[in-house]
């Protein structure tokens, strides 16, 4: 869907300029920067709601399309340039974007065209570009690789968010709200945008684009308070965790990110996995619990691993609590528990008690379940049936295990062919690769092992090893390394 509300704004913004006492080289420039905005959106070719104005900037030139042309609006792509044929009443005509000479940097072109504004008295012009500019610096769109700082400090070093927050500031109080206005456009709202914060460098960033009036002084020393509360709160997170896994002869895994804790414990060839994870904005600590198995590391012909996308299968902790636990007032909606890094130190301690005395009760239970039914009794059921409640049920029953379809028919192609069943073993690989032939796109886990191992059993090498355990981890790997 066309964002339409940008493409009027850079209208706008090219007319404003156009009108303005610039030499024409200054227009041209800062036109095409106009342009280059909007194409980082999903906006629609609008040269032809001020040709003329582009034309004689030089920034778009027209030329009679050839007789032999096909008289049909559209992109025409020749040998060294494309341009877009438009006919109208007066004949067929080919445009084209011509080259920048002098590129304008797209921070100081949002800066500039608001200050533009500014001096034009063009108020909601200046709103809407500040609200471009935040949630596009919010979304991703304008990163560093356009110049556009990344992380408080720098954001408050920069000179053109400093412009652009003051001019934002001056205007506020000249703009009235507008209900119907684009969300593109929108400044976000202070305290709603906080509760989406991921962790306090990110809150800091936003209150000083959302509260311009507030000085750089006043939310640095915010910020640094925020960050030590933060601090205050994952040393009582480690200290806690560490004492109840210690207890339990588990093993902390280092790791660099300051908000995920992992232990491991090796039980009869298992590695036992207990994966902890702060998430700031939802005010959650989540626990993950998963295994590798020995039966799969032995399928997979590899050793246990201290990593979690690894694992063959992982649950939610709090799940396997007793009822009045993992039902409790402490418990987080997203399963896990709440945790809010900017409350009391009576109320983190309370909840990491909790905590702590949960862990043995709940890893017991998780990995009993395991233990009890990923057993021999659970290949007596067919691949067929588990990929049945795993397509079409609405809620998938905990025994079923396995994430992914792949996943299933992997393992069932190595247990029969463990088992001398070579007509199940090879019925499961040619499924798994017609699944993989009807999606209109291969994923990056069918690229790096779906093909080679089906490639491999075809060929007849029936003892490939098995690829890793398809679910939600290790998708989110694959796509971090892509």
């Amino acid at each position: 869907m066309s964002q339409h509300a940008i493409e009027d704004l850079v209208e706008d913004s090219i007319r404003l300029v156009d009108a303005c006492a610039l030499p024409k080289a200054d227009k041209q420039a800062w036109v095409h920067g106009l342009l280059r905005v909007q194409a980082l959106y999903d906006t629609s070719l609008t040269w032809f709601r001020m040709d003329e104005i582009l034309i004689g900037l030089d920034v778009l030139s027209r030329t009679a399309a050839p007789p032999e042309t096909e008289a049909v609006d559209g992109w025409q792509t020749g040998e060294d340039e494309t341009g877009y044929l438009r006919v109208d009443e007066n004949g067929a005509f080919v445009y084209r974007l011509l080259d920048e000479t002098s590129p304008v940097p797209l921070p100081g072109v949002f800066v500039e065209t608001m200050q533009l504004a500014f001096d034009n008295k063009a108020f909601p012009l200046v709103h809407d570009w500040y609200g471009l500019l935040v949630n596009g610096w919010w979304d991703g769109t304008l990163d560093t690789s356009l110049g556009f700082p990344d992380g408080f400090e720098s954001l408050v070093a920069d000179a053109n968010m400093k412009r652009a927050r003051s001019l934002a500031d001056r205007t506020a109080r000249r703009v009235d709200p507008d209900p119907d206005r684009d969300e593109d456009l929108t400044v976000p709202d202070l305290q709603e945008a906080l509760s989406l914060a991921a962790d306090p460098e990110q809150e800091a960033c936003l209150r000083y684009l959302l509260s311009p009036g507030s000085s750089a002084a006043t939310l640095r020393r915010d910020f640094a308070m925020a960050m030590a509360r933060k601090a205050r709160g994952n040393d009582f997170i480690i200290d806690r965790l560490e004492q109840a896994f210690s207890r339990l002869g588990w093993t902390r895994v280092p790791d660099t990110d300051t908000d995920r804790w992992l232990w491991i414990l090796d039980v009869d060839g298992h590695r036992r996995f207990a994966h902890f994870q702060l998430h700031p904005e939802l005010k959650l600590l989540m626990c993950e619990l998963g295994i590798e198995h020995a039966l799969m590391l032995r399928w997979q012909q590899r050793t246990a691993s201290t990593e979690f996308h690894n694992v063959h299968f992982y649950r939610i902790g709090t799940v396997f609590l007793p009822e009045e636990l993992g039902q409790g007032k402490r418990i987080h909606a997203f399963g896990g528990w709440k945790f809010d890094i900017a409350g009391s130190e009576r109320t983190l301690e309370a909840t990491l008690k909790q905590i702590e005395s949960a862990i043995p009760m709940m890893v017991q239970a998780y990995f009993d379940f395991i233990d009890d039914t990923f057993q021999e009794r659970y290949f007596r059921t067919t691949p067929d049936q588990l990929l049945s409640v795993l397509l079409d049920g609405e809620i998938i029953p905990e025994d079923v295990l396995f994430d992914s379809p792949q996943a299933v028919l992997l393992a069932f192609a190595m247990h029969a062919r463990d088992r001398g069943n070579l007509t199940l073993a090879d019925d499961c690989v040619r499924k798994l690769e017609k699944r993989m032939q009807d999606r209109p796109r291969k994923s990056a886990y069918d690229i790096q092992y779906v093909e080679p191992f089906v490639r491999r059993w075809q060929s007849g090498d029936r003892n490939a090893p098995m690829p890793p355990v398809l679910h939600a981890k290790l998708a989110l790997h694959l796509q971090r390394l892509a």
